[in-house]
């Protein structure tokens, strides 16, 4: 059987490059967990806000709608775990949203309630939210997503 003529060769394919997995830097792993305390953050004050409901109904909608947000926050931080640049950049936009919208907040107190827990939440949650895009942004990270993205 060694003598098949219509057996294919057998040769070995020596030009095959391993795929070698890049090192993730430790400043994406703590812009990560930083996102995600910003959405603790603000699900906790969305809890308290929903408590405060008129009615049953419009609580049960308040939280359902922030469960659906903060699943969507999850799922764009799992992707920039993993070297997705553009959710990164989706991120980078919302939060420079977030802090135009705290601007106005300072300056208009009806718009954001006149509470300072609101206010504490809003620089919380903007602060956590600055830090992680400058982990993000900064050379080790960005150089992790440039080379991630090529590789």
């Amino acid at each position: 059987m060694d003598n098949n003529r219509y057996a294919p060769p057998l040769a070995v394919n020596r030009d095959v490059v391993e795929e070698v997995a890049l090192p993730r830097p430790i400043q994406v792993l703590w812009a990560v967990r930083l996102l995600g305390a910003s959405t603790l953050i603000t699900s906790v004050q969305s809890c308290v806000e929903a408590a405060g409901a008129q009615s049953g109904l419009a609580m049960i909608g308040s939280l359902t709608f922030e469960a659906a947000l903060a699943a969507f926050w999850c799922y764009l931080y799992v992707c920039i775990y993993r070297g997705r640049n553009w959710a990164r950049i989706i991120t980078l936009v919302f939060a420079v949203l977030e802090l135009f919208a705290l601007a106005i907040g300072f300056f208009e107190p009806v718009l954001l309630g006149s509470s300072n827990f609101y206010r504490l939440v809003g620089v919380l949650s903007s602060g956590c939210d600055i830090a992680s895009m400058w982990l993000l942004f900064a050379p080790p990270g960005s150089a992790w997503f440039k080379k991630h993205a090529i590789g």
